[in-house]
């Protein structure tokens, strides 16, 4: 499929969009998490999350009344945790992770991650996060679309090799 076809699948616009502004939306809350040390936080809650959908599968409830505010809970002893010790450095795990794990993940972090190394202030930072994210997931839709690759996949790769970028031309920078 050629590149120029783009355009013509409704599908492909649909995820365009919707792709366009998770990207957005998710690389300024990265930042934020980023620089709170707090970049895994969205995988952690999604593993709480998930096991209160469980548990309300089990019980034969509302999955969302048990996973609610059994995630909620959880936020607020990691925000207490955390702010009772010192915990750090988990952006650089979130980055190696990310390339294998969840889109969500991989556009909190990466895009935060990259746009970190080169912004000289916190609206740059904002600014080059968003731009970083839709980045990625226009690369990764464009590939997955020319080379019958998985959209999900492509997208996380695409924003792997935007951080890599960025991370160079700071080492360039000095």
């Amino acid at each position: 499929m050629e590149l120029l076809n783009f355009f013509e699948y409704d599908f492909l616009i649909r995820a365009l969009i919707a792709g366009s502004l998770a990207a957005v939306l998710a690389g300024v809350l990265g930042v934020f998490l980023v620089l709170r040390k707090l970049s895994l936080i969205g995988d952690g809650l999604a593993h709480v999350s998930f096991g209160g959908v469980a548990l309300g599968l089990l019980f034969g409830l509302y999955p969302f009344y048990i996973s609610v505010p059994l995630t909620v809970v959880a936020a607020f002893f990691v925000f207490k945790l955390g702010s009772r010790s010192k915990l750090y450095g988990d952006a650089a795990i979130g980055i190696v992770s990310a390339v294998g794990v969840m889109l969500v993940s991989a556009l909190l972090i990466l895009p935060a991650a990259a746009s970190l190394q080169n912004a000289r202030n916190f609206k740059e930072a904002l600014f080059g996060s968003g731009i970083f994210a839709l980045f990625a997931v226009w690369i990764g839709l464009a590939a997955a679309l020319v080379f019958s690759l998985p959209a999900g996949a492509s997208i996380v790769l695409s924003g792997f090799f935007l951080f890599v970028g960025a991370l160079t031309v700071s080492k360039l920078r000095g």
